[in-house]
């Protein structure tokens, strides 16, 4: 996977280094420091270095755009004897890229920092060490510590070495560096990307394997011991059984939100189908409630028809029955006394009515009231016995 990896160094006399030896290793050319006469011959590595090339400001001479002149107006420019000549930015590339992609993001870089300072920059990208990892391309930038003009090397990059500026600026690089290749990864479809920031700023519980380095790798694969490589298998160790642990967690910690969501699921299924088990049970209720009023209502409707049709059957047998029979005549001596309507007339005009004999008319005319009262009395009593029997008759066909 890509990687993130940049240095910045300085190039110092202090050090017993000078700037055209420094360039003649890193793009595996010759050069000579006219300051001491020394000639160093690099040409031999040229197999390690993949493209070498030198930027500038659009103004700067034409000389900047030769090495072996640039380096030495670089160390001309210095008088003192632990001066800075140089600067040097190493960064690792993405061995997913090929060469041309990884020119092209080294190239971008180098034009950010000739924008920013207004230096030059000789830039090299060399291949991975046949005795180390394949996957170790990387790039060497070195930076004038002077600002490029029309005039040659003038002001010093002073921001680079104040103590207060000169870590934010680093971080700047940094900063650069992590865009230009991120921005890289993306063009070439490649999902990884990179950060600056270290472990703990991103949260990762995980110790930093220290590099085993050039010496300490070949050691290893000759099979000897090496201290580096020893302790760079137990940081790696360490940080494998982390990674386990924080898998093996991960994994429970699904398989728990797993199991919760389940239930979840479970809970709210079995709630849905409790409310549609409610739902179709009160239709049913509602439904047989309905059928239930109509059934009563349908019943309520045929007894009133029921019994309309026994009024009317009743009505219907009262004005079939036959008269009831008239009263028994009287006898003839009955008929033979005067009507108890009128008196008794007098037998001449002066003679007076016979007291006696209007009493017996009195009694006679209320014997015959009594007689008929009796009469009307039993043909009530003989009609309201043949329409009870009627009714008795109806009830015992269709009790309600």
């Amino acid at each position: 996977m890509a990687v993130y990896r940049c240095e910045v160094k300085r190039v110092s006399r202090s050090d017993g280094r000078s700037a055209v030896a420094a360039a003649a290793y890193r793009s595996a050319s010759r050069g000579t420091n006219d300051r001491d006469g020394m000639t160093h011959d690099y040409r031999r590595r040229a197999k390690g270095v993949v493209h070498s090339e030198l930027l500038a400001p659009a103004d700067a001479p034409d000389w900047a755009q030769q090495r072996d002149r640039l380096w030495n107006e670089a160390e001309a420019a210095e008088n003192r004897r632990n001066s800075v000549t140089a600067r040097e930015v190493i960064v690792s590339l993405p061995h997913e890229l090929d060469d041309r992609q990884r020119a092209d993001l080294v190239r971008g870089f180098a034009a950010g920092l000739v924008e920013r300072y207004g230096v030059a920059v000789d830039m090299s990208i060399h291949r991975p060490d046949p005795k180390g990892d394949n996957r170790n391309h990387h790039a060497h930038l070195m930076m004038t510590s002077r600002r490029m003009t029309a005039e040659g090397l003038t002001a010093k990059t002073r921001e680079l070495d104040d103590r207060k500026t000169g870590p934010l600026e680093i971080e700047a690089i940094r900063a650069l560096w992590e865009r230009e290749q991120n921005n890289a990864l993306s063009k070439a479809d490649v999902p990884e990307r990179v950060t600056r920031k270290s472990l703990a700023e991103q949260g990762i519980d995980r110790e930093p394997q220290p590099k085993i380095g050039e010496a300490a790798n070949a050691l290893m694969r000759r099979g000897e011991p090496s201290r580096r490589g020893e302790l760079h298998k137990e940081v790696a160790d360490r940080n494998a059984m982390k990674e386990n642990t924080a898998r093996v967690m991960a994994m429970r910690e699904q398989e728990e939100e797993q199991r919760r969501v389940t239930m979840r699921e479970h809970m709210a299924r079995q709630r849905s189908e409790r409310l549609e088990a409610e739902k179709r049970e009160a239709v049913t209720r509602a439904l047989d409630a309905a059928g239930q009023q109509a059934a009563r209502d349908q019943a309520e409707k045929e007894r009133a028809e029921k019994e309309r049709q026994d009024r009317e059957r009743a009505d219907r047998e009262r004005a079939a029955r036959p008269a009831p029979p008239p009263p028994p005549e009287k006898s003839e001596p009955a008929r033979q006394q005067p009507p108890p309507d009128r008196k008794p007339e007098a037998k001449s005009p002066d003679a007076r009515p016979d007291p006696s004999a209007t009493r017996e008319w009195e009694r006679q005319r209320q014997a015959e009231h009594r007689r008929q009262r009796e009469a009307e009395r039993e043909a009530n009593r003989h009609t309201q016995d043949r329409g009870q029997q009627d009714l008795g008759r109806t009830r015992k066909r269709d009790p309600v």
